[in-house]
């Protein structure tokens, strides 16, 4: 089942699943929520999907395409908009494919694209500026998350510089022209999930994805989110403007007495699977992960997408 399920969402984008290695970019989800996100389309009518805390995009790559009119990526790190928006022009792409393989994979071009990387955090109107070049921050940001360790973002990954090693990530680099057929015609923009989901506007016929950092409790690392990481207010204030948002909605996570909130007030949550944590630095550590709808899900369709059997036991 576990198989199928993934041979048939990889024959739908027709390129690899994931652009870069995301931390907590729910990767081992995609099986689980994509036949959600189709349901809801489908049942409720929908013409807009929009990941809003983008991230790796790993649900956007791997949706049909033809399944929304409009597909929005949104994310708050400049760096991560810059390489979406390259990847849906094709000129772009190749000018970013050029740069990468003159780049190569050497630790000190790694710090300095890390510094690079950091310094673009606290300005928001940055990937707007007319001389911010985006296809140089695709780079940069391409470089920070696939050659640091575990995607953390954090040091260099020594064991890149194997040949193996080396040859799989150029092969990557050269692949990333295949993900322009997806990404073409993405609305990418670049703002706070708070500021995109206040914008006075008809949000009936939208479905909106969210992936946030972690709760405090849950957080293993604050490197990887860096300025960006949330506070507990901060999902506090995320819960408070779902429950009074019209659009219709699914928030990834793990138990956690703030998201409870949704569940009083009538959201469905629906466990997903049992996931390693990638991050934790002890091999075998494992968390549930689910997903918190304000739609109803046919029982047969939750059934399909829920992996009882990798539960952890209560």
């Amino acid at each position: 089942m576990e198989r199928r399920k993934q041979s048939r969402i990889k024959s739908l984008s027709g390129h690899p699943r994931s652009i870069i290695n995301y931390l907590g970019g729910k990767a081992n989800l995609i099986e689980n929520i994509v036949p959600l996100i189709e349901y809801i389309a489908q049942a409720e009518g929908l013409t807009e999907y929009i990941e809003a805390t983008g991230g790796g995009a790993r649900m956007l790559l791997n949706l049909p395409q033809s399944l929304f009119v409009r597909r929005v990526y949104n994310e708050i790190d400049p760096g991560l908009s810059s390489l979406f928006y390259c990847l849906g022009h094709r000129e772009m792409t190749y000018s970013l494919i050029d740069m990468l393989e003159g780049w190569g994979i050497e630790e000190e071009r790694y710090l300095f694209a890390r510094s690079e990387h950091e310094s673009w955090q606290t300005d928001s109107s940055l990937f707007y500026n007319s001389d911010f070049d985006r296809v140089y921050a695709a780079g940069v940001t391409f470089v920070v998350n696939t050659q640091s360790t575990a995607s953390t973002r954090g040091s260099f990954d020594k064991t890149i510089l194997s040949a193996n090693r080396q040859a799989s990530y150029m092969k990557r680099v050269r692949s990333l022209h295949l993900y322009s057929s997806t990404l073409e015609g993405v609305n990418v923009s670049n703002q706070s999930i708070f500021a995109l989901l206040s914008q006075p506007r008809d949000w009936s016929k939208s479905f909106v994805y969210i992936d946030p950092p972690y709760t405090v409790d849950e957080m293993l690392s604050t490197e990887h989110y860096g300025v960006h990481s949330f506070s507990n207010q901060d999902h506090e204030k995320l819960v408070d403007l779902l429950l009074n948002h019209d659009a219709k909605i699914g928030l990834s996570g793990y138990a956690n007495s703030i998201y409870s909130r949704l569940e009083t007030n009538g959201w469905k949550k629906l466990f997903l699977r049992r996931v390693p944590i990638s991050s934790s630095g002890t091999k075998g550590r494992f968390q549930d992960e689910y997903i918190w709808l304000n739609v109803d899900i046919p029982q047969v369709l939750i059934d399909m997408v829920a992996d009882e059997n990798y539960r952890l036991m209560d």
